[in-house]
């Protein structure tokens, strides 16, 4: 029986490829993070702009979390399920959509839909990432330094949301077209191990 340490030093290490992937697929998560706390100090913009009532004022902040927390873990078995570059696909896709929907919304209504359907995508995102980084690293040193930047990426967006609340419909666009980018980066190269949407 081999030793950890001889079963550690055949570990394979992740190529440029691999890399490049996660650099893609940290990108969504950084927006994902950065849209859970953006709206916190825009509430007075919002409520000059949009008029909301106080519930929906609520609805704006929360529903965006509370739709990503509730559907974490069933999106997480729907990648199983169905498989994880699909899943993170149409959650991007959703993510792309509902973003525009959130820049434009006319109304406090539809930006809560818009941010609603924002916290689906972010569900389908976050868990099919952290899969698809498990996946593409395989010695562990690399795999933990990875899972770290995964882990700074996202803190940073939240503290980022909070403190740059003034790019509240900016961070929707920019939202839109990363993840536009990152759709059309993977329908050149065909590697599913950069499919961000």
């Amino acid at each position: 029986m081999p030793s950890p340490n001889i079963s550690k030093s055949i570990q394979p290490k992740a190529g440029r490829r691999e890399w490049a992937a996660l650099a893609i697929l940290i990108i969504p998560t950084l927006l994902v993070s950065v849209d859970m706390t953006v709206t916190y100090l825009a509430l007075p913009v919002l409520s000059i702009g949009l008029k909301p009532s106080s519930t929906q004022l609520l609805w704006i902040t929360d529903i965006f979390g509370f739709m990503n927390a509730g559907l974490l873990i069933v999106m997480g078995s729907l990648g199983d399920r169905l498989g994880m570059r699909k899943v993170l696909l149409w959650g991007a896709f959703a993510f792309s959509v509902s973003s525009v929907m959130a820049a434009f919304a006319p109304s406090a209504f539809w930006l809560i839909i818009a941010r609603g359907i924002m916290g689906i995508g972010g569900a389908a995102i976050l868990p099919t990432v952290l899969s698809l980084i498990r996946n593409m690293f395989v010695n562990e040193s690399e795999r933990t330094f990875a899972m770290g930047l995964y882990t700074t990426c996202f803190s940073s967006g939240t503290m980022l949301g909070a403190h740059r609340w003034w790019l509240f419909a900016q961070s929707f666009l920019v939202g839109f077209g990363l993840s536009d980018a990152g759709a059309t980066y993977c329908r050149v190269t065909g590697s599913w191990a950069v499919s961000i949407a």
